[in-house]
């Protein structure tokens, strides 16, 4: 498994959109980086979906 330019922006994404308070900060990254392999995906599928139902 590699992290590519997808991955980042949703772990970027991921950071900025959580609203609740981190106590583990490690564990928190750790969690994200690992889950973006199985959610980047379906997270651009959405975002694209989403954009083309708004033109």
């Amino acid at each position: 498994m590699k992290i590519d330019s997808s991955h980042i922006e949703y772990i970027d994404f991921a950071l900025r959109s959580n609203t609740s308070d981190v106590r583990n900060i490690r564990a928190f990254l750790i969690t994200t980086i690992y889950r973006s392999f199985e959610t980047a995906d379906n997270w651009f599928a959405a975002k694209v979906k989403y954009d083309m139902a708004n033109v």
